[in-house]
C-alpha cells in the first residue's frame, strides 16, 4: 500500500513540478500551469489569500507537510538533486534539528513581509525562487536552443544581472544542500518549511515505529532525506519530516508506518519497577545486616 502511495506522491511531484516549469519557460500556455502557481506559498502571501493559507495549515495539521513533498517546485527538485547523489550509495543520517537557525529565517522572512520588503522575502521563498530559476536561468537555455535550431517564433529574454546572480547562487545553494543531505534546505533554510514544520509537530498522521518489531537494521535512517528519523529513541521528528514514505518502504520488518495512533510497548522493559520487596524477607534483610555489621 504505502509503495503505491509513494508513487502517486512522486507522480503528483512531478507533473507539478514540469506543468509549471513549462509554462513559466514559455513551452506551455499559461493556464497550463498557472494553477499550480497560485496555489504556492508566496503567490498566495502576496495576495492574502488567508482562506488558501489556512486551508494549506489545516492540511499540514491533519496529514503533516505534504505540501513540501508533493507541491513545492523546490522540495521536487531537492529530491531530483538527492537522487543523483545517492547513486553512489551514500545514506543519509539522523542529524539534531537547528531549530535556532530554521526559526530564525523565518522570523526576519516574516519581518521582511511586515516592512514591505517583498523582493528580499521572495529570495527566501521556495517557489518564488524556483521561479527566478525558471525565468533566468531555465528559460534564456531554451530560448537559445530554440534559436539554435531555427524556431520561427523564438526570441531572446534578456535576464538581468542581479536576477540571474540571485537565482544562480540559489541553484548552487540547493544542489550542494540537496547532495549533500537531501531535504537539508527544506528544514534549515526554507522559511515555509519551518512555518509547516511548526504545524506538523502535532499533525494528526504521523510516522510511527513499532518498538516491538524494529531490528535497529537502520535501512530507514539510510533511506530518510529529511535526516530526521532517531532510532535512539525511535522517533520521527515530524517538524523536519516530509511524508516521503522513503523510510516506510525501506524497513523490511514492518514496523513504520503512517499513522494516527501511538505505538505502545506489549512488553514495558523500560518501565522502572515499582515492586517492593516483600514483608517476608525484609527480617532476613534485616538479620544479615546486623551479621554483617558485628
Amino acid at each position: 500500500m504505502y509503495r503505491c502511495i509513494k508513487t502517486i506522491r512522486v507522480a503528483v511531484s512531478l507533473i507539478c513540478l514540469i506543468l509549471l516549469t513549462d509554462t513559466l519557460v514559455g513551452l506551455l500556455p499559461d493556464w497550463a500551469g498557472m494553477w499550480i502557481e497560485e496555489i504556492q506559498f508566496m503567490y498566495l502571501l502576496g495576495g492574502a489569500s488567508i482562506g488558501w493559507l489556512a486551508l494549506w495549515f489545516i492540511v499540514t495539521l491533519i496529514f503533516g507537510r505534504i505540501y513540501c513533498s508533493s507541491v513545492c517546485p523546490v522540495g521536487t527538485l531537492q529530491d531530483i538533486l538527492a537522487r543523483m547523489s545517492r547513486r553512489r550509495g551514500k545514506p543519509y543520517r539522523f542529524r539534531p534539528p537547528m531549530n535556532r537557525l530554521r526559526y530564525g529565517i523565518l522570523i526576519g522572512f516574516i519581518a521582511c513581509m511586515a516592512a514591505g520588503l517583498t523582493a528580499v522575502a521572495a529570495i527566501l521563498g521556495p517557489d518564488s525562487a524556483y521561479i527566478n530559476i525558471s525565468e533566468q536561468v531555465i528559460a534564456p537555455a531554451v530560448i537559445w536552443i530554440k534559436e539554435t535550431i531555427g524556431h520561427p517564433m523564438a526570441r531572446i529574454v534578456a535576464a538581468s544581472s542581479l536576477g540571474l546572480c540571485i537565482a544562480l547562487a540559489t541553484l548552487a545553494l540547493l544542489a550542494a544542500m540537496s547532495w549533500r543531505g537531501g531535504r537539508r534546505y527544506c528544514n534549515t533554510v526554507c522559511p515555509v518549511g519551518a512555518a509547516l514544520g511548526a504545524v506538523s509537530r502535532q499533525s494528526v498522521m504521523h510516522i510511527d515505529i513499532n518498538t516491538d518489531l524494529c531490528t535497529q537494521c537502520r535501512r530507514c535512517v539510510d533511506a530518510c532525506k529529511a535526516e530526521c528519523i532517531n532510532l535512539d529513541d525511535h522517533t520521527a521528528d515530524m517538524s523536519r519530516c516530509v511524508v516521503c514514505f522513503n523510510c516506510v518502504e525501506a524497513c523490511r520488518d514492518n514496523a513504520i508506518s503512517y499513522t494516527s495512533r501511538r505505538h505502545r510497548l506489549s512488553t514495558p522493559l523500560m518501565q522502572p519497577n515499582k515492586r517492593r520487596t516483600p514483608k517476608i524477607a525484609q527480617p532476613t534483610m534485616l538479620k544479615m545486616e546486623k551479621n554483617s555489621k558485628k
